[in-house]
């Protein structure tokens, strides 16, 4: 809640990266093909299941953030990782599935509007090229194939009582 400024300041107003990335959780798993199971929050775990239940997506606690505290009304600038992995077919399929995953991903937080009312996305951008995840199990000798097809992106995400 936001109630009016005290002595120059919002009082009851609370910036919070976990309520930030619940929503955003929420928000991927309204993607179609997406579940619970398959978007988490810092657990890594995930890719230790089957690859056939991917894609998934890991929201990972921001590297950087930027707290201004000495204005009238505070904001947070947060920039949450979220860590996207499809599974690997073959050299085409793969890339193919990853850009439309990739691009539903960028689409769904435009179009929700849940989301879209709480924080203020200024920008979604690579946190590095597209690469390949190696099964961590299998001998590096015998040159493995990927597992997975996956990027780091970065959501930059402004927080305020006015978003």
């Amino acid at each position: 809640p936001i109630s009016a400024p005290v002595g120059g300041r919002f009082t009851e107003w609370k910036m919070s990266e976990k309520a930030l990335q619940e929503s955003l959780q929420t928000t991927l798993q309204a993607l179609t093909g997406w579940s619970a199971v398959k978007v988490v929050i810092n657990d890594w775990r995930i890719l230790d299941g089957s690859r056939t239940s991917a894609p998934y997506a890991i929201i990972e606690t921001a590297d950087s953030f930027n707290s201004n505290q000495l204005a009238m009304i505070p904001v947070v600038n947060w920039q949450i990782p979220v860590t996207i992995f499809v599974a690997w077919q073959d050299w085409g399929e793969a890339y193919d599935s990853f850009r439309d995953l990739r691009q539903a991903i960028i689409d769904g937080i435009a179009d929700s509007g849940d989301f879209a009312n709480k924080y203020l996305v200024n920008a979604i951008r690579n946190d590095g090229i597209i690469g390949e995840w190696l099964d961590p199990y299998q001998n590096a000798d015998a040159n493995p194939m990927p597992i997975y097809v996956t990027q780091r992106l970065i959501l930059e995400i402004e927080e305020s009582p006015g978003c």
